[in-house]
């Protein structure tokens, strides 16, 4: 009986010591898993929070605020930290623990913010799997994404892909699109998200870009993918000029007729939906959506289908004010997918619900005329008519019945097999034969072109607007040799048809004329990046014209050549614009002038403007900038410094200039009374202006970034303008010109070219105000790979920038350096928040790396280098 009671007693107490153990077991579980879980601590920013969840466990580091270089105080390694660094390596002490970085205090300020963060070391190998998140799994680059299921729709939540959201905004007024045929241009590259997905750019130039905004209304980023999200390079290069940028809904086939089924099922499912795809459009900053249900659609939901246009609509005009959403013509009423390729009953009911309609490519003139009635005067050009560049049985039926308008060709033909097709001038009607799934011949690209400008012609005939499907044609068929060439001349047969609109509608304007890609990249005007890239979000605002100028004067002094984009200079980004001509030793009066940009803005006080351009050979050629305005005096033209030592024709007033000194810190540009640049017709038309010296032309530099002895060697030259002349205020600038002019004592014959580097129009009120800097600079997502002899390191560096209600200037773009002995070297530029270095080498040899970021703002001004944020890593 005792035995039984001691064996009793010890299985009781075993039993009682695993339980302890178990629950310890557990515990420790649930301790690990709530330090896993990211929380929006006290403070913190809600989408730093989310991408502690995104991308991994972040390296934080403590940063002091501060508004200005006088108020920085270094955040180092204090001498309690370093101590306990090296404890940690004497003991052999994992390298990977956090340890923040401390403000140094009782410090002597210093020109920049400086950061030092200790990591984990390079022999901490390892990587992460991206292959569930928005990173490339191979480069662990930010991509863009669509969603492809309806499940991912109703999964989505902002905040998980920060890098994603486009940066330009875009005014209602700029979505206010006006009562006037318009060009719709619906993107599909093909299949999109291609080299475009790349969020920071890649490494090529032969990418499929769009620079002619100026005769475009509308831009649709298109994919077979059920909500396509346009890349933010996309958004951003189209709102630069004004232009909304619209994603796509669509739905095909099987696949299609379940998720509407699934989501048409009634008010909540639809309406859950609408609410998304507005949240996704708010969230990313684009403007509307394209909507192509090309499925069958059950009657009974039919009138489903219709309440989703309707709300979704709705939803989007109150939250995103001015947006849009056009319905593409596919189903009917009646839930037939049969496309109308006109306006009619059978799809009027969704066309009223909605912005507008894409109509389907196969019309004929006798349904534009159809469609222009059912529209009414009101809603003419909400009518969207398709023209496919691809020519898939779009109206002018085949190159083989070029003669018959709507006729298709009696059987496929061979693919390649271009015998029989006629003259270019004897096919004016038609171009592209009609192509089926396996038989398809492309035309030479000139007669299809004019395929396309002739489609556009009929349509504006009636007054109808026009939506162009596809202009990736020419770099898929072509290639990328000469597509700047073929991309030319196919919207010079198109502009005719289009309205240019004015690309500058409001200040500050910067441009650098750059399409966005380049073989190598500047800044200001030397090199930093030597191989070919292309990063729309990259792309300044073009000009309003192609080619565009005219000579003035006899032809034996100066005459005007050409107006191209060139890559084998540039003075910031990847290009600029070269006007090439020749130059004889004539003393008549001759100049030329080039159409740069149409714009329409109104001067309500004073403006600083600045031109940079490069002369080769450097001749005495005179170089100006003109504004062309709506009133008297029309011309306002900077004028090269006088060196004949001319006296201003109206002598400066000096209290105006003492108050222009006070709150810019710049004086006002000097005025001339005549000028080689002027007509000896109409001087009361011209008012002339010379460029700011000494300290004011300094300070406008150093606002700029540019206080080196080094900035002064670069051949491009700068000029700086303020114009504050009070019978200017209320004028509008109708257009912004270059002018050349045979300088007097000319002695020169030859060709010459002339690069234009940059255009600025800004405020001069930004010269006065404290430039932001970047704070608490942060890394993610940190990853290590060995190579050869060396280390690759991956990681994600976070700053914030914060920037007050009403701020004048805000950032545009950041640039990343790395700092090194000899020099500072380019990574990259980023346009949010945030930049991800992908394999970057680090000598296995060194146990720090130094980054900088500079912060350009949307006024072309910077902090120089070294008065930048600092930041260092040390392992």
């Amino acid at each position: 009986m005792e035995n039984d009671s001691l064996l009793l007693l010890v299985w009781t107490l075993f039993a009682m010591l695993f339980g302890i153990f178990a629950l310890w077991k557990y515990l420790r579980f649930i301790n690990a898993s709530n330090k896993s879980i990211p929380k929006v601590q006290d403070g913190e920013k809600a989408k730093i929070a989310r991408l502690k969840y995104f991308v991994g466990k972040p390296e934080d580091v403590a940063v002091s605020s501060k508004s200005g270089p006088s108020e920085s105080t270094p955040c180092e390694l204090d001498e309690d930290l370093k101590e306990k660094k090296e404890e940690q390596r004497r003991q052999g002490r994992s390298e990977g623990e956090s340890v923040d970085s401390l403000v140094s205090e009782n410090r002597r300020p210093r020109p920049s913010v400086r950061l030092s963060k200790l990591i984990s070391g390079p022999h901490n190998h390892g990587s992460r799997d991206f292959g569930e998140s928005h990173f490339d799994p191979e480069t662990s680059a930010p991509i863009t994404q669509p969603l492809n299921t309806l499940e991912d729709v109703f999964s989505w939540r902002q905040g998980f892909d920060f890098f994603n959201v486009a940066t330009v905004n875009l005014t209602a007024e700029n979505r206010k699109l006006k009562k006037r045929p318009r060009t719709l241009v619906c993107h599909d590259m093909k299949g999109g998200y291609i080299e475009d997905r790349f969020v920071q750019g890649v490494n090529s130039d032969e990418c499929y870009v769009i620079y002619h905004w100026q005769l475009i209304d509308m831009f649709v980023y298109f994919s077979h993918h059920f909500v396509t999200i346009p890349p933010p390079c996309w958004t951003n290069a189209a709102h630069i000029h004004g232009i909304p940028v619209l994603g796509t809904v669509i739905t095909e086939e099987r696949e299609g007729i379940e998720i509407c089924s699934n989501f048409l099922e009634g008010d909540a499912t639809f309406q859950r939906l609408a609410d998304q795809l507005v949240n996704i459009a708010e969230y990313y900053r684009f403007d509307g959506w394209l909507l192509n249900i090309e499925n069958y659609i059950e009657p009974a939901q039919v009138n489903n289908l219709e309440d989703f246009v309707k709300y979704l609509t709705s939803e989007m005009h109150r939250r995103i004010p001015k947006s849009l959403v056009i319905w593409y013509d596919s189903v009917t009423d009646k839930g037939e997918l049969e496309w109308q390729n006109e306006l009619n009953s059978n799809n009027r009911v969704f066309f009223d619900a909605c912005d507008g309609i894409f109509l389907n490519y196969g019309w004929n003139e006798a349904q534009l005329m159809q469609s222009r009635g059912a529209a009414g005067r009101d809603r003419i050009s909400d009518v969207y008519v398709g023209v496919d560049v691809f020519g898939r049985g779009c109206f002018g039926g085949g190159g083989y019945n070029c003669d018959k308008p709507n006729a298709q060709p009696t059987e496929p033909p061979v693919r390649g097999d271009t015998t029989g097709i006629v003259e270019m001038q004897e096919c004016l009607d038609m171009i592209f034969v009609g192509c089926t799934n396996t038989h398809v011949v492309r035309l030479p690209v000139a007669k299809a072109r004019i395929l396309v400008a002739w489609a556009f012609k009929v349509i504006r005939e009636e007054k109808l607007s026009a939506a162009l499907f596809a202009p990736g044609w020419i770099m898929e068929t072509q290639g990328p040799t000469h597509f700047f060439e073929h991309e030319d001349r196919f919207w010079d047969l198109l502009a005719p048809f289009c309205t240019v609109n004015p690309v500058v509608n409001a200040i500050p304007l910067v441009s650098s004329l750059c399409r966005g890609c380049g073989k190598t990249a500047s800044i200001d005007g030397k090199v930093v990046v030597s191989h070919p890239w292309t990063n729309l979000s990259a792309q300044q605002c073009q000009p309003s014209f192609t080619n565009s100028f005219f000579n003035l004067g006899t032809q034996s002094g100066l005459v005007l050549n050409s107006v191209k984009n060139t890559m084998d200079q540039a003075y910031n980004g990847g290009s600029c614009l070269m006007v090439s001509g020749c130059l004889n030793s004539s003393q008549e009066v001759s100049k030329g002038v080039v159409r740069l940009f149409k714009a329409d803005f109104e001067i309500t006080g004073p403006l600083l403007l600045s031109f940079t351009f490069k002369l080769n050979p450097e001749s005495c050629i005179g170089v100006a900038l003109q504004l062309h305005t709506n009133k008297v005096p029309t011309y306002l033209l900077l004028l090269p410094r006088t060196s004949n030592g001319q006296e201003s024709g109206n002598p400066e007033d000096s209290k105006l200039s003492d108050k222009l000194i006070r709150c810019y810190g710049i004086s006002k540009s000097q005025t001339l009374t005549s000028s080689v640049f002027t007509s000896p017709i109409g001087q009361d038309r011209y008012r002339l202006f010379e460029p700011l010296t000494g300290d004011s032309h300094n300070i406008v530099q150093q606002a700029q970034g540019l206080t080196g002895a080094d900035d002064d060697v670069t051949p491009w030259c700068t000029r700086h303008y303020l114009i504050a002349e009070k019978e200017l205020i209320g004028h509008t600038v109708q257009e912004i010109r270059l002018v050349c002019s045979v300088l007097p004592g000319a002695e020169f014959n030859g060709n010459f070219n002339l690069y234009l580097g940059e255009v600025k129009i800004i405020d001069p009120q930004v010269l006065k105000m404290p430039l932001v800097i970047a704070q608490n600079i942060r890394c993610l997502d940190m990853e290590w790979k060995s190579h050869d002899n060396k280390n690759l390191l991956s990681v994600t560096l976070m700053w914030d920038c914060p920037v007050g209600e009403g701020k004048l200037d805000t950032p545009a773009y950041y640039n990343i350096f790395k700092v090194s002995q000899d020099c500072n070297t380019f990574l990259g530029r980023a346009f949010v928040e945030a930049y991800r270095i992908c394999q970057m080498p680090v000598a296995k040899t060194c146990s720090s790396v130094e980054f900088i970021v500079q912060i350009v703002t949307r006024s072309g001004l910077k902090k120089a280098l070294h008065e930048s944020t600092h930041f260092k890593l040390e392992w």
